[in-house]
């Protein structure tokens, strides 16, 4: 659909509109437009991947519209986790030893990607890998160099709210959110209080940024080096 409106550009940009407006709210886009008597439209969906339906009459220059504000919204975070890599160290709050959890799963992916990480977990002293073993700190204060540490969490939102709060007092500059980690509350937090924020729908999965899915496009967007370990 896309390939096939693009190629109208041209002529879409002689359409006169007579009201052309909408409302970015994300995650969700809002879309609308009144064409003049004579102007064709179509009846469709139009929506972004894993984002709800949204049924309305679009013309087909709406339609482009709808699709630049999602692709502004998707560079916007790929940026964020572009300079989220950029960090020197890294850092997961919600490791775990338990192999079934995400938390076992995103500490195991920094390991190996030959990312130095610090596993966060104030209950467990240890976080065994198969390969190696990673002594716990308790919080983000704890960290060697937290102004240099960018920080992953697979956390509740009570939790993650706390966390957050924590993490920007000791300077840590940019956080990766795994989805089910963040409610209303955290991301109103997450608004001006870190220099980078990985967040919300997008990314390749059905989910929403996750660094299983995500990490690896957002370590070339950083030029970042790696290798693969057990």
């Amino acid at each position: 659909m896309r390939e096939k409106l693009g190629g109208r550009r041209k002529a879409k940009e002689k359409l006169a509109p007579s009201r052309l407006g909408f409302s970015a709210s994300l995650p969700h886009l809002y879309l609308y437009l009144s064409l003049p008597p004579t102007s064709s439209s179509f009846s469709s969906t139009i929506r972004p991947p894993d984002e709800p339906s949204y049924p309305t009459t679009l013309s087909r220059l709406s339609v482009n519209i709808f699709y630049h504000q999602y692709d502004l919204k998707m560079s916007a975070t790929m940026d964020a986790a572009r300079r989220f890599f950029l960090s020197p160290q890294f850092a997961v709050a919600g490791a775990s030893n338990d192999r079934s959890k995400f938390g076992y799963k995103i500490f195991a992916w920094y390991h190996q990607h030959s990312l130095p990480v610090t596993p966060l977990n104030p209950r467990a002293p240890e976080i065994e890998l198969p390969s190696q073993t990673y002594k716990t700190v308790p919080s983000p204060r704890d960290l060697p160099n937290p102004d240099q540490t960018s920080l992953s969490i697979v956390t509740p939102p009570p939790v993650t709210l706390a966390l957050l709060k924590e993490a920007h007092s000791v300077g840590i500059p940019a956080v990766w959110l795994q989805p089910g980690t963040y409610d209303k509350s955290v991301l109103d937090f997450l608004d001006g209080h870190f220099a980078a924020a990985v967040v919300g729908d997008g990314g390749v999965g059905g989910e929403g940024w996750c660094v299983l899915v995500d990490g690896e496009d957002a370590l070339r967007e950083a030029h970042r080096e790696w290798k693969a370990q057990l």
